[in-house]
C-alpha cells in the first residue's frame, strides 16, 4: 500500500507515480497526482504535477483514506459479504416433529446462567486484583 502518497496527498501535496503496484488505486489521475508508464513521462509530467491544486489534492485524499471513510467502507464490505454468505447457504426447512419423537434437554437455572464460572489458582485472582502474583 502506498502510504507516503496517501500522506503527501492529506497534506495537499501531489505526487508523481508510475502506473504499477497500488499507485492507480491511491492517486486519482490530474486530481492528486499523475500516473505515468516510465521514468521518462515521468519527468515530462512534474511541472503538471506541480500545478495541480493543493486544496482539491487534500480534498480528495481525505474523502478517500480518511479513518471515517475507510471504516465506513469496510463495514460496507463486511455486510455485503454477509449477505453474500447467507444467500449462498442452503435453506432448511423446518418439519413439524411428532410428541412421542421430542427429545427435551434438561433447562438451566437462571441463577447458574448469571453465575460466571472461576478457576481459581495461586496465580489468578489474587488479593491485589492484577493478576501477577
Amino acid at each position: 500500500f502506498g502510504l507516503t502518497m496517501v500522506e503527501a496527498m492529506a497534506h495537499g501535496t501531489a505526487v508523481a507515480a508510475l502506473r504499477r503496484g497500488s499507485a492507480p488505486e491511491i492517486i486519482n489521475d490530474g486530481v492528486t497526482g499523475r500516473l505515468s508508464s516510465d521514468f521518462a513521462e515521468m519527468a515530462q509530467t512534474l511541472r503538471e504535477v506541480m500545478a495541480l491544486e493543493p486544496f482539491a489534492c487534500r480534498s480528495e485524499a481525505v474523502a478517500r483514506f480518511d479513518r471515517s471513510a475507510i471504516g465506513q467502507r469496510h463495514l460496507e464490505l463486511f455486510e455485503r459479504l454477509i449477505e453474500e454468505q447467507q444467500s449462498a447457504l442452503p435453506r432448511i426447512r423446518l418439519f413439524p416433529v411428532p410428541a412421542a419423537l421430542a427429545v427435551t434437554a434438561p433447562r438451566a437455572s437462571m441463577k447458574t446462567m448469571a453465575e460466571p464460572t472461576m478457576i481459581q489458582t495461586g496465580e489468578i485472582g489474587s488479593s491485589t486484583g492484577t493478576g501477577m502474583n
